[in-house]
């Protein structure tokens, strides 16, 4: 038989550690940007007996911003399990069930095949920074609040444009799907079974005048809204279902106190 490569995509906000500086001197005024590069790719191989029952790849992209030539090291992975292959599990039957992740996705290119994505927020550890904090899922039917902290210097404060542009990345790593799954089952080649997610439009921002140590419109709350309705009962269990999922975000704005 054919095993079907099972894909997660993993969107990170700092390459640093893949990308180093070129011998080759060819700087340039304009900083180029490179969505979605590939960085990393893990194998996961399932086998049991004589055959493979099944095989996961994670791919982790990210963005390349630079102004000179840069040297990337991808990173390649393959690992041999001797047990059966456990597919992602369901959120509920049919419906979504209290206390399991909200399921969400992008349709794989040139296909109708929904491929399976996390909604996610943010999970602090250690220092609570933002470059070492980790991600914990939206889980359905819980309310959830978390943050991270993000270093910012006299000097970034200067440039409010990148500034709210690295916060914007930073917010964009935690939700890379355009649909949320209606059900706790749902099927990943239909998109009946699916719903838009709503994302709220972030427009550029003019900086304040001439003031100096201040950045506004920094887009630096992500809220994520979660519409569900109860469609019925099976066996005496409520069937609650996902209506619709909206991403939008409160600008603030970051000043350097002194004192």
């Amino acid at each position: 038989g054919v095993v079907v490569v099972n894909v997660t995509d993993v969107v990170i906000p700092d390459v640093s550690v893949f990308v180093s500086e070129s011998s080759v001197v060819n700087a340039i005024s304009e900083r180029l940007e490179c969505p979605n590069v590939t960085v990393a790719l893990d194998y996961k191989f399932f086998w049991t007996g004589n055959g493979i029952t099944g095989i996961t790849l994670t791919r982790t992209v990210g963005t390349i911003t630079s102004n000179q030539s840069v040297m990337l090291t991808a990173r390649y992975s393959a690992a041999f399990l001797n047990r059966e292959f456990r597919p992602e599990s369901n959120s509920g039957n049919p419906g979504y069930q209290v206390g399991k992740p909200v399921i969400a996705g992008v349709v794989e290119n040139g296909t109708e095949v929904i491929q399976r994505r996390i909604v996610n927020i943010w999970k602090s550890v250690h220092d609570g920074l933002c470059s070492t904090a980790q991600k914990k899922m939206v889980i359905f039917g819980e309310n959830s609040t978390s943050g991270c902290l993000l270093p910012v210097s006299r000097h970034d404060l200067t440039q409010c444009n990148l500034l709210r542009e690295k916060v914007t990345n930073l917010q964009e790593t935690l939700i890379a799907a355009t649909y949320v799954a209606k059900r706790g089952n749902p099927d990943l080649t239909s998109l009946m079974d699916w719903v838009n997610i709503s994302y709220a439009t972030l427009n550029s921002s003019a900086a304040m005048g001439k003031v100096t140590s201040a950045c506004d419109g920094v887009p630096s709350h992500q809220h994520i809204q979660v519409w569900t309705l109860i469609t019925g009962q099976i066996g005496g269990i409520p069937q609650r279902e996902i209506h619709a999922l909206e991403v939008n975000y409160s600008r603030t704005t970051w000043t350097l106190e002194c004192g």
